[in-house]
């Protein structure tokens, strides 16, 4: 049994490696599915090249971008923004590609509220994606405000989150 232990312990690592880049192979199939939705030729459509460059850059397979590009024109994804007000005075904007938004709005709303916070319309905090009013707070407040945005892009239909966190 000298080998046992030795296995166990890189076997439950590579676990949580492989389960943290499954996440990010997601999120990123997801965008490109919802990019080729229209037009699934890179060459011509702009967003689908940023977002199979964006792929690329993470080490997602080739036949997975493939795979997403084609699972794109089929269109069952949508991309939705939902906008978010935090604790002490913070705004998100929270992306999502879902294939269900009831489901993806009710999960993103039980994380806001054990978070202390709920959705709300703060678009006029941002311009695109950045903050009009950055925020600065003391550590505790903004170990918790982190700690919710942790929470929120732990989702599984959740690709980006942007605050107005400075």
């Amino acid at each position: 049994m000298a080998g046992h232990s030795h296995w166990a312990g890189i076997k439950h690592k590579k676990e949580i490696v492989d389960a943290k880049r499954g996440k990010i192979f997601s999120i990123h199939s997801k965008a490109i599915s919802v990019a080729a939705k229209g037009n699934p030729d890179p060459s011509t459509n702009a967003s689908l090249r940023t977002a199979i460059e964006k792929a690329k850059k993470a080490n997602m397979p080739k036949d997975r971008i493939e795979k997403a590009v084609s699972g794109g024109s089929k269109g069952n994804l949508e991309e939705i923004m939902y906008e978010a007000v935090g604790p002490y005075g913070t705004g998100f904007l929270i992306k999502a590609i879902t294939d269900n938004k009831n489901r993806a709005v009710g999960e993103l709303k039980i994380v806001l509220k054990k978070g202390g916070a709920h959705i709300g319309n703060v678009g006029w905090m941002f311009t695109g994606n950045t903050p009009n009013y950055p925020l600065t707070l003391g550590g505790a407040e903004q170990g918790k405000i982190e700690n919710l945005i942790s929470k929120i892009e732990n989702l599984d239909d959740i690709s980006e989150v942007y605050s107005n966190l400075g």
